[in-house]
């Protein structure tokens, strides 16, 4: 698992956070403009085959954010 911090969204993960919302501009770009929101991705040898939000709620609780997955992979 990595964490996902580029600039701009890489088309294979706008590809998976489209799966999870329809608002995938908008989130990826919380994810990387507030520090209190994390983004993973799950990697098969060098492709991303799913991703996985966290959001800090407060000092004591996260928010796991819609897990998405290529579907041939179900």
């Amino acid at each position: 698992m990595k964490v996902i911090q580029s600039k701009t969204i890489q088309p294979e993960v706008k590809t998976l956070l489209f799966y999870a919302t329809k608002k995938v501009d908008s989130e990826y770009r919380l994810y990387i403009e507030c520090p209190e929101r994390m983004l993973y991705g799950y990697f098969i040898e060098e492709n991303i085959v799913g991703c996985i939000g966290i959001a800090k709620i407060d000092q004591k609780q996260c928010e796991l954010k819609p897990y998405c997955r290529i579907p041939s992979l179900s």
